[in-house]
């Protein structure tokens, strides 16, 4: 069976398909590159992730990184078997998929921007994945395209913290060298500043802690 990860939002605009891809790669490179990783982009009209893994091609990055538009997650799941990890890049609104998807990972993670416009659509898709029998421990949010204030970041991790979701300790900038790394079909751990490589490698370690964490504490529960 692969691990699956869903990332998935209750609007646009925060992110999603950054943290899939920057996920996807950093599985790919892991034990010697002999992972096969899937990005499965579920907004086939628009299929921006499958498009970013053209840019990467064109531009010769390695680790090569299957990604391919789905239009069901059914049709992700038909495939699901020939990878060792699958990450989910879901709809970018909610829909009836996003509690499909979310039924069949391993974990779920929601981004977020620091402003109530995405801090409430967030917590409010957490809790009625829950509330349809996603287990609270299985989902981790996560801040991202945070901006340079240090106490609107703390508001905003503090609004987070305050609910029983796990939080992502890390997060991510909203950098216009970010922007121009994806534009070439590179994740956010493929820049060309090594600074902001690691930034956003703290963040993956720390989704990758709360990953682990929920797979310790709930093995094979969906």
């Amino acid at each position: 069976m692969p691990y699956i990860i869903s990332v998935v939002s209750q609007k646009g605009g925060v992110g999603k398909s950054t943290i899939a891809r920057m996920i996807a790669v950093e599985f790919a490179r892991m034990e010697g590159g002999s992972w096969q990783v899937l990005i499965a982009d579920l907004d086939p009209s628009q299929a921006t992730a499958y498009r970013w893994s053209q840019w990467r091609k064109e531009n010769a990055m390695k680790p090569d990184i299957d990604t391919r538009p789905y239009a069901s997650p059914e049709q992700v799941m038909a495939d699901a078997g020939k990878y060792h990890i699958v990450i989910v890049d879901g709809a970018p609104n909610a829909s009836r998929d996003t509690l499909r998807v979310a039924q069949a990972a391993d974990v779920v993670i929601i981004p977020t921007g620091t402003s109530r416009d995405d801090l409430i659509p967030t917590v409010q898709l957490a809790n009625e994945l829950e509330r349809n029998g996603i287990s609270r421990r299985t989902i981790v949010l996560g801040l991202n395209r945070v901006g340079t204030s240090e106490l609107e970041n703390s508001e905003a991790r503090h609004y987070l913290e305050q609910t029983s979701y796990r939080v992502a300790s890390g997060e991510l900038r909203d950098m216009v060298t970010y922007r121009r790394a994806s534009d070439l079909g590179r994740a956010v751990t493929e820049t060309w500043l090594g600074e902001l490589n690691n930034r956003a490698r703290v963040f993956f370690r720390s989704l990758m802690k709360e990953l682990s964490d929920a797979n310790q504490e709930q093995p094979g529960e969906r």
